[in-house]
């Protein structure tokens, strides 16, 4: 799986978790709904300033939504890099 598509599925899974919809992310984020959502796809490598505003809309400091990638794609994917 590429780095992008994991990182969406880790999004998806805290926004759904946190139980927002695309649209409440993107109006707290001012991302785009469409690039949003093609992040989510793994279809757009979102920028270190999309996550940021991602983390914001999410109410977790850059740092705390960098350890919920981390876990979820931990938890999801560690053996597929070896």
């Amino acid at each position: 799986m590429k780095l992008n598509e994991a990182i969406g599925e880790a999004i998806r899974a805290i926004r759904t978790e946190k139980q927002l919809n695309l649209r409440d992310v993107s109006e707290r984020s001012y991302v785009s709904l469409g690039h949003l959502s093609g992040v989510e796809m793994g279809k757009k490598k979102p920028s270190t300033d999309t996550l940021e505003a991602i983390a914001k809309a999410f109410e977790l400091s850059t740092i705390e939504f960098m350890g919920e990638i981390y876990d979820y794609m931990k938890e999801n994917y560690e053996q597929e890099d070896r």
